[in-house]
């Protein structure tokens, strides 16, 4: 059964002008779960409610979530090339750009500092701690690699990801960050 409570609150704060996400993340912190939230917005407006009730659920579900999964899988992609260039520095000596000869590094230096760059950060996104500013940095730090390969098919690759990780920092924290959940225990 769809809480009434909820349903007015959202077709109140509809009238004003209020986002469903902002209500959303308003109705969750007053202990409202998901689900009935979920069913409350599928409900304004609907008359085949009841028939569509799974489908909708379970899509608005996945919606829900999608900043999450973003988060943890770019973070988990930075990882495993962080690490990949700590075990196997070799592999990425043709992607070093040519400014980098103006550093007083080798190949192998360079492709080790990459690799611990992005292995910190990738670990500080993964467990949601300054979301917008790490994903900000590992954005700009993707498109600088992808503008600098010359190889077409990895380029597209690399900024097509850097979008996602701008993406991520558009999002914020979501709702499983571990910054987010520490602070709401206080």
């Amino acid at each position: 059964m769809v809480n009434e409570f909820i349903v007015r609150y959202l077709e109140e704060g509809k009238l004003a002008g209020k986002s469903i996400s902002s209500m959303r993340a308003e109705l969750s912190n007053k202990g409202y779960s998901d689900k009935d939230i979920t069913e409350a917005v599928f409900s304004i407006g609907r008359d085949d409610f009841e028939d569509k009730r799974f489908s909708n659920y379970f899509l608005e579900g996945i919606r829900v979530n999608a900043p999450v999964f973003l988060r943890v899988s770019m973070s988990l992609m930075y990882l495993w090339f962080g690490i990949s260039q700590i075990l196997n520095p070799e592999l990425y000596f043709g992607f070093i750009p040519e400014y980098a000869s103006l550093f007083p590094l080798s190949a192998v230096e360079t492709v080790y500092l990459n690799g611990i760059f992005e292995i910190c950060l990738s670990m500080i996104l993964l467990l949601g701690f300054f979301v917008r500013p790490v994903a900000f940095a590992l954005s700009i730090h993707l498109y600088m690699i992808g503008l600098s390969v010359t190889n077409a098919g990895i380029m597209i690759r690399n900024l097509a990801l850097a979008t996602a990780l701008l993406v991520v920092f558009l999002n914020g924290s979501d709702k499983l960050c571990l910054f987010r959940l520490l602070r709401k225990k206080r």
